[in-house]
């Protein structure tokens, strides 16, 4: 959605949604646009702590797990944190407008809804990134040294089944924070700071624009390889994915439902000879 954004915003003509011309309708319905996709990226940047959040409740209330982590309780979450993202975003956009109060309407609304149209505005995206990434490895940290310490002292079955499913989620979450950290946050900020301090780009340069399209791709790529990998690793999303997605009814039915359903069986039968064992 980013990468598609990008794209609409450097291909359209500033005159198709200026104020200063009379455009008011255009341009109200381009930097909506603007601000949810910000809001999405924002989401998209808080994605390992709402991940962490979740695993943390289903294994405390891993007893009742289908009772206190159910669907409602997906919602109201997702909720809060859409809410609190789009409160975020509104404050970064105020702040935004009232520091380039020097410039003309147009230019101030590019700025203040434009990623790219405004750098210290473009590297808050990496800062929101980078702050949620250590506060999710925390999260993950603790919980996987609390599962460390209760993995061997749980007697019940079905809390035995949910201790392993989150752990599952803990190894394969920890490579996908790595890839995350490396690739997104730190070469991005490395390589736009180094070309705007060092080599004196503004924003509307060239050398600028097209470092900002390889960071784009690069998030792409990033994108579409994490929710690849987390569909191919986890059996619920996989099915998931099969009925929310009806064009992938013949393959969910003959491959997402049969075998993710036999390997939760396989795990679920060992828990069960770990627990008589």
């Amino acid at each position: 959605m980013t990468l598609s954004t990008h794209l609409v915003s450097t291909i359209t003509p500033d005159g198709y949604f200026s104020v200063a011309d009379g455009k008011i309708y255009s341009a109200c319905l381009f930097y909506t646009y603007h601000f949810v996709v910000q809001v999405c990226t924002f989401l998209f940047d808080l994605k390992y702590a709402i991940v962490a959040v979740e695993r943390t409740r289903a294994f405390n209330y891993r007893l009742q797990y289908q009772l206190f982590c159910s669907s409602r309780f997906a919602w109201h979450y997702v909720l809060k944190v859409t809410l609190f993202s789009i409160l975020v975003v509104t404050i970064k956009c105020v702040i935004i407008y009232n520091l380039t109060s020097g410039d003309d309407i147009d230019r101030r609304l590019q700025q203040t809804f434009i990623f790219e149209e405004y750098y210290y505005g473009f590297i808050t995206a990496y800062v929101f990134a980078g702050t949620s990434v250590p506060y999710a490895i925390f999260k993950f940290y603790i919980l996987n040294k609390t599962i460390q310490r209760s993995v061997n002292e749980e007697r019940n079955l079905s809390a035995q089944y949910v201790v392993r499913q989150v752990q599952r989620s803990l190894t394969y979450v920890k490579r996908l924070i790595i890839v995350f950290t490396s690739v997104i946050v730190f070469c991005g900020i490395c390589m736009v700071m180094g070309m705007y301090f060092y080599y004196g780009c503004n924003e509307k340069s060239f050398e600028l624009r097209i470092v900002n399209c390889i960071i784009y791709i690069v998030a792409g790529l990033y994108n579409i390889s994490c929710n690849y990998y987390l569909v191919l690793v986890f059996p619920q999303l996989q099915r998931a994915v099969g009925r929310d997605f009806k064009m992938l009814r013949k393959y969910h039915d003959n491959s997402l439902a049969i075998v993710p359903l036999a390997k939760e069986t396989n795990i679920y039968f060992e828990q069960l000879q770990a627990s008589w064992g």
